[in-house]
């Protein structure tokens, strides 16, 4: 009896130095990002063998294993919870690291935000927005997670959350604007750095030349006008939706999105001897096309057709072979074709019109096979037997 009894002794104390061994294996292999090595330790482990003094290790690198550091396998949502829960319990166990906390703790965010993406892909909205509000909770500082999770409320219709996530994009003053640092290095090749003192030292070091910045386009005006839309169309208050675009205009002066979207806060807010000077005028100082491609692009999703036919209808006046401006110009018309209230005349003259501008887009990418498709669609529906022939040739 005593000898079994030294026996099972010594048994327990092997295993809780192993157990010792093991987790500082792992976490040599993790320091040096060696994280098959880490979890191959790892999976030896039996859970249930554990002592106390390493649950609080045990349960961090479980955390780890379902998010899988090695990016082998991409977490669905169930193990994403699961390593969320693991890691908490982590914690209240006693683990502390902060630099592998930390590690961990952005590759999970991360994961939320790439698994946001896929339910938005798999027409799951819902699931997406609660992740991106999740993460930003975590990153309060990060407004263009806070703008993500209003777009993706507003394009989904939970306009109380939109309402909430652009009037705190607004009060923040947040514009989205970001200015890169550029030079080029003697290769001849244009560089970016991270912020102009790194930028502006390799200048002075003759590492580079030709210092340049430039900066990127402003949403602020997509942020007023669809809360103007909120307060004039949710809220029912055009004082406030009215006082949304004038306070922007007080603290943005020089954002140049705001006087892009000022038609069509104008046609909002009813105000229609505005609204017709600011049409007959916003087209004279833009001379890119891509400008009118983003507003089109930005009037579709917010159901604005009018608005988009005259973007994309801009677009082409600058460039009349843009194809992303002529599929959606014809989408536009389609979409103002199928509504409720569009009578059977109004209908036709307006898938006419998409087919003029699907025709031309087949004439600049004559490969495209869904132009032929939907073009087929149409002649089929309109009874353009010749036409419906023809494409049916080439496809």
């Amino acid at each position: 009896m005593k000898l079994k009894l030294t026996t099972l002794f010594l048994a327990v104390v092997s295993l809780t130095m192993a157990q010792k061994r093991e987790m500082r294996k792992i976490e040599k292999a993790i320091d040096k990002e060696d994280f098959a090595e880490a979890f191959g330790i790892f999976n030896s482990i039996d859970e249930n063998a554990v002592e106390t003094e390493y649950a609080g290790t045990y349960q961090f690198y479980k955390a780890a294993s379902l998010i899988d550091l090695m990016g082998v396998t991409k977490a669905g949502l169930e193990d994403l919870r699961a390593a969320e829960a693991a890691f908490y319990k982590a914690k209240e166990l006693g683990f502390n690291d902060l630099t592998l906390e930390l590690l961990l703790e952005n590759r999970i965010q991360k994961r939320k935000l790439d698994i946001a993406n896929e339910k938005v892909a798999a027409g799951e909205p819902q699931i997406a927005l609660s992740l991106v509000e999740e993460v930003y909770e975590k990153d309060p500082r990060n407004l263009d997670l806070l703008y993500d999770a209003g777009n993706l409320a507003y394009s989904n219709s939970v306009f109380d959350k939109a309402i909430e996530k652009y009037d705190l994009l607004l009060e923040k003053k947040y514009t989205g604007e970001i200015t890169n640092y550029l030079a080029t290095n003697q290769e001849g090749i244009v560089e970016k750095f991270s912020n102009k003192t790194v930028r502006d030292f390799s200048i002075k070091s003759k590492s580079h030349t030709l210092p340049t910045s430039e900066t990127t386009p402003s949403n602020l005006g997509d942020i007023v006008l669809k809360t103007v839309w909120l307060y004039t169309n949710q809220k029912q208050n055009k004082q406030k939706a009215k006082l949304i675009y004038e306070t922007a205009l007080q603290n943005h002066p020089k954002d140049t999105s705001l006087e892009l979207v000022k038609a069509d806060v104008y046609l909002t807010l009813g105000m229609m001897e505005e609204y017709k000077e600011a049409v007959e005028n916003i087209d004279l100082d833009i001379t890119d096309p891509k400008v009118f491609d983003n507003l089109g692009q930005a009037a579709m999703k917010s159901k604005n057709y009018e608005s988009a036919m005259r973007y994309f209808k801009s677009s082409l006046k600058l460039a009349p072979d843009d194809y992303f401006a002529l599929v959606s110009l014809s989408n536009a018309y389609l979409e103002t074709g199928n509504l409720e209230q569009t009578t059977a005349a109004e209908q036709e003259e307006l898938y006419l019109k998409a087919i003029r501008s699907l025709e031309k887009a087949h004439e600049v990418k004559p490969e495209e096979k869904a132009v032929m498709g939907t073009l087929l669609s149409l002649y089929d529906f309109l009874q353009m037997k010749e036409k419906s022939a023809e494409i049916k040739s080439k496809m």
